[in-house]
Order: structure tokens, then C-alpha cells, then sequence
């Protein structure tokens, strides 16, 4: 890599103004700011010359560009070569390197990490203060993200020196003081973090700091209304999470603060804004009914109900805004859904098969029916018209087990390798709430490798097979009552 001295130059005029609206641009408004630097480049060419029109293009490549990271590093390295780079150009650059250190196998968290650390480099050559604690703000967000407490906690004096080395002008700057409020939101996360590996007596000094921290980030930022907001929604998510977690004794709190979080809202028109305020409204409500359940079954169902109305909310806000966080909710909506046909539906049983052995099928489907359970089979069980493999995965998704009938005619034709494969998905995800068994059944002699793992029982007859069934799951079979006694709903 090429150490040569870099210069910092600053801009005015008009290539000044473009940079300007590239460096400020947000999710919300960027289409309309790119259309507009695009624009007026060739009017900067005429005015300022190639050079300084080129530089622009490629801050607008940089800014437009999201999907790859390698294309980031290069262009990163180009801008930090260039005669013409700028103090900021480090916020631009580096931020776009780091915009997929989460959800890319493509990179380690290790690699992601050095590619902060040249960033951070660069800010100080360039002598960029500002970008600098950008940089290593930006760094601990991720750290935070992916759990590295230990990681985040270092960065925490490194983070205060460098907001220390800025000047009182700069320090007063709408980005840093954006900045600072992050900061303190950052190391409420540590207490709480703190708390939860606390013994319980030494518990509540974290999440009393943690609780003034956040009203000090709030309070930084009341004046701008998108920090402000998502600030007072995450201390509501986390918060949400400690009652959920058995830390706060009931959810007077929790619920008072996200009652702030929808007031700030009230003026703040921002899809990504209200997508995040449903999504920990709906947290709270499961975490509520999963609290009420022991004591009030039905009140917890119409709970768990408003939380999957209100993510649902959330994830059309976030499709609205073209959010990643949409394949997030949809897999926590899948397991809310699944909770909720567990406990207003008899226990589902999914039952694979091969077409020959359906009768001997049906008549153990119909002896778990009379037991209380709901026995899933294909043709038995698909609406007309509904594709075939979304019906299965249906199926196995709203089921408590998946049965599967191992016979010499079990050989994989494309759909029991499906069904196996969610099954194991589903076995991963919902863990003991969930349960695999494989019966082997006449001279079946194998069993598919991905079920080996799990329940394999050899069994002879009807009477073993359901038998084997029963004792593998996770629900327990009611006791007997009188036909003619009284129903308690």
C-alpha cells in the first residue's frame, strides 16, 4: 500500500455544495440528492476542471454503491491516493467499507476489524478528529451488534480521548453531538450487559446507569428528530429485552417507555422510525404474554395476537423503506405465529410418508386425532391450489414433531430431502419445543444420514409406532376424564 503523504484540501463553491449533499445524504432522501450532484457534474467540470469533477464521480459511485464490499476497499483506496482527498472523505469511504460487516460470510469479524483499523489510520493522517471518533463510533455500534462485549469495552477510552483531542467548536457540532449521544447509548448497553452477568444483588447500579446514560443521549439530540427518536425506540428495546429477561419485576417501566418512544414519533414521519417502534411494540407484547401466560392462558393469547398484528406493521414499513430487517422480522413472526397455533390449536403432528404406506398412515393419524392431536398428511390437509412444497413447509412449521415413517419404499424423490431439511431447520430454531422421529418400519435396513441424530426407533406394529410417538413428544398427553364432566376453558 502506498504511504505517500496525504493532503488534506478543503472545498467551497460548488464542488464544495455536492460533497455536501453526498456526505448528509440519508436513506430517505438520497435518491433525490444523487439525481442532483449527477446533474450538476458536468456544469463542476466546465467551472472547477476534470480533476475535480472525477473526484465528485467518485464520491457519488461510493455513495450510491451497497452491495459489495471489495468494490468499497478499492475505491477506499483510490479516494486515500488521490491528490484531491478530503477531510471527510474518510466518513464517506470507510463507512461504506464497514456497511457490511454484519450478515457477509464472505469477510470474518476479523477482517472486518482491520478494515476499521485502516479507516481509523487514514482519519489520523488525514488528521479528519471528526472522522475519527465517526470511525470508532461506528466500530462499537458493531461490536455491540454482534455481542463483543469485550471488543466494544476497548474501544471506550480510545473513544473518550479522541472526543477529548476535539475543540470546543467542533465538540458543539450537530455530528458530534449526534455523536456523543450515540456514545452514551452505546455504553448503556455495556451496564446492561453488566446486569445480566451480575448476581442478581448487584444488578441494579448497572441498570440505573444504563437508565441515566439513556436519558442523557436522549436529551443530546432534542433537536433532531430522527436521532432523537430512534434513540428513545432503542432504550425501549432494551428495556423491553430486561423484562423479558426476568430483570425488571413487571413491565410498568418497559411499557411507559415505549409509550415515549410513539409519542416522539407522533412527529417524526419516518417508515424505517415506526418500523423499529413496531417491532419492539410487538416484543414487549409477546414478552407480556409469555409473562401472563401461567396465571391468564387466553389474555396471553390476545397478546401474542397484537404482537403479530404489530409486526406486520413493522415489516411493511420496513418493505416500504427497502430495509434489510425485513427477513428478520419474518423469521421472528414465523416463531410468534408458531407459538400461537401451539396454544389455540390441538398440537400439530406432521406425518412423512411414502404414498404406499398411507393407509397403515391414516390409521395412526386417526387413533392421535381421538388423543387430542391434529395428525398432519399431505393430501389430507392441502387447500386446492396451494403449492405443494409452501403447504409442506406449512405444515411442519405449525407442527410440535415430524414423524417419519422410514420403510423400504422411504427413498428421497426431492420432497422428503425438503421436508427432512426443514425439519431440521425447525428442530435448530424451536429446540425442545420441537421433536424428530424416525421409525423404521418392515425390512427398511437404513436411515437417511440427516436423521440419525434424532429419535430412530425400530417398530413392528401400529401399537409401537404410536407408542414411540408418544413418549418422544415435547407435549404431554392429557389426563382421562369423564366424557360427561364439565369443560374449563
Amino acid at each position: 500500500m502506498n504511504e505517500k503523504p496525504i493532503t488534506k484540501q478543503r472545498t467551497s463553491g460548488l464542488q464544495g455544495e455536492l460533497l455536501r449533499l453526498l456526505a448528509e445524504a440519508t436513506p430517505y432522501d438520497n435518491a433525490e440528492r444523487y439525481a442532483r450532484v449527477e446533474a450538476n457534474i458536468p456544469r463542476l467540470e466546465a467551472e472547477s476542471g476534470p480533476r475535480a469533477a472525477e473526484y465528485v464521480r467518485i464520491q457519488l459511485e461510493l455513495a450510491r454503491t451497497s452491495t459489495s464490499t471489495d468494490a468499497a476497499i478499492e475505491r477506499y483506496l483510490r479516494l486515500r491516493d488521490a491528490d484531491v482527498t478530503l477531510d471527510y472523505v474518510t466518513l464517506q469511504a470507510a463507512n461504506e467499507i464497514a456497511r457490511l460487516t454484519f450478515n457477509n460470510p464472505r469477510f470474518t469479524h476479523e477482517q472486518n476489524d482491520s478494515h476499521r483499523r485502516m479507516a481509523i489510520e487514514l482519519a489520523r493522517r488525514l488528521g479528519d478528529r471528526r472522522g475519527e471518533v465517526v470511525l470508532m463510533s461506528n466500530w462499537m455500534s458493531a461490536l455491540l451488534e454482534r455481542r463483543d462485549l469485550e471488543g466494544a469495552r476497548a474501544l471506550e477510552r480510545p473513544i473518550e480521548l479522541a472526543l477529548s483531542n476535539l475543540s470546543p467548536q467542533e465538540r458543539e457540532s450537530n455530528l458530534i453531538i449526534e455523536l456523543r449521544s450515540r456514545y452514551a447509548a452505546h455504553r448503556a448497553r455495556l451496564h446492561l450487559a453488566n446486569a445480566r452477568n451480575a448476581p442478581p444483588e448487584q444488578r441494579q447500579p448497572h441498570i440505573e446507569q444504563a437508565r441515566s446514560l439513556y436519558t442523557e443521549a436522549v436529551a443530546l439530540v432534542r433537536s433532531v428528530d430522527h436521532r432523537r427518536v430512534n434513540t428513545q425506540i432503542e432504550w425501549a428495546r432494551e428495556w423491553t429485552s430486561l423484562f423479558k429477561d426476568g430483570l425488571l419485576p413487571d413491565a410498568t417501566e418497559a411499557r411507559a417507555i415505549v409509550e415515549k418512544a410513539h409519542r416522539a414519533l407522533d412527529a417524526h414521519d419516518c417508515e424505517p422510525c415506526k418500523a423499529f417502534y413496531q417491532y419492539v411494540q410487538s416484543a414487549l407484547l409477546d414478552a407480556r404474554g409469555d409473562r401472563l401466560f401461567n396465571e391468564d392462558r387466553r389474555q396471553a393469547v390476545e397478546l401474542w395476537k397484537e404482537a403479530c398484528l404489530a409486526l406486520k406493521e413493522s415489516t411493511a414499513s420496513y418493505t416500504r423503506s427497502g430495509h434489510h430487517f425485513v427477513q428478520t422480522n419474518d423469521e421472528y413472526l414465523a416463531s410468534l405465529e408458531a407459538k400461537l397455533t401451539m396454544n389455540t390449536h390441538p398440537p400439530r403432528i406432521f406425518l412423512s410418508h411414502k404414498s404406499v404406506n398411507k393407509p397403515r398412515v391414516r390409521e395412526l393419524k386417526a387413533v392421535l386425532n381421538e388423543l387430542g392431536f391434529e395428525a398432519w398428511l399431505d393430501d389430507d390437509s392441502m387447500t386446492a391450489g396451494v403449492e405443494l412444497t409452501a403447504s409442506i413447509i406449512e405444515g411442519i412449521e405449525s407442527s410440535c414433531a415430524a414423524v417419519f415413517f422410514v420403510t423400504p419404499e422411504f427413498t428421497d424423490e426431492g420432497f422428503i430431502g425438503k421436508e427432512i431439511a426443514h425439519a431440521v431447520d425447525c428442530k435448530r430454531r424451536k429446540g425442545n419445543d420441537f421433536a424428530i422421529i424416525a421409525l423404521i418400519w418392515g425390512e427398511a435396513t437404513s436411515v437417511p444420514a440427516s436423521l440419525q441424530d434424532y429419535v430412530c426407533k425400530r417398530v413392528t406394529s401400529e401399537f409401537e409406532a404410536l407408542r414411540e410417538i408418544l413418549r418422544a413428544l415435547p407435549v404431554r398427553v392429557g389426563s382421562a376424564v369423564w366424557k360427561n364432566a364439565p369443560i374449563r376453558t
